[in-house]
């Protein structure tokens, strides 16, 4: 019974992919060129909430424990420990996550220009054809 889900789950998310790309498409194609960049601009808008959703993750609150112990001689000493709290992260691991996570939301953004680009440099191809042929006649 899930396998029929799981196999209809996957059908649906194929045919939204495959929609999103033929409006991506048809968006580009239009004279408006502002009109093609709508649906990266989305995708771009999503992973910055994305990513400021992560911000609060990647912060680190470090906090020292300080121990009386006594050393050999008998003499008490105060041992300062440096602690981090569990699952909590560096700032730079804090860091690659962030910029990892943008990257890696960001690819449909990339594949979204990608095709905006080509359609808008195949229009303007045969735009160019259009004219030599009337300027021929």
């Amino acid at each position: 019974m899930s396998s029929i889900f799981m196999m209809i789950l996957l059908g649906v998310i194929v045919a939204a992919i495959a929609g999103i790309i033929v409006l991506q498409i048809f968006l580009s194609k239009n004279n408006n060129p502002w009109l093609g960049l709508v649906l990266p601009f989305i995708c771009l808008c999503f992973s910055v909430i994305v990513i400021l959703g992560c911000v609060p993750y990647s912060t680190v609150t470090t906090g020292y424990q300080e121990m009386i112990v006594e050393d050999e001689d008998g003499i008490e000493v105060v041992e300062r420990k440096e602690i981090k709290q569990e699952g909590e992260n560096t700032f730079l691991e804090g860091t690659v996550i962030v910029v990892i996570t943008f990257v890696f939301y960001n690819i449909p953004t990339a594949i979204l220009l990608l095709i905006y680009f080509a359609v808008r440099e195949k229009g303007k191809s045969d735009k160019a054809l259009e004219k030599m042929k009337l300027q021929d006649l």
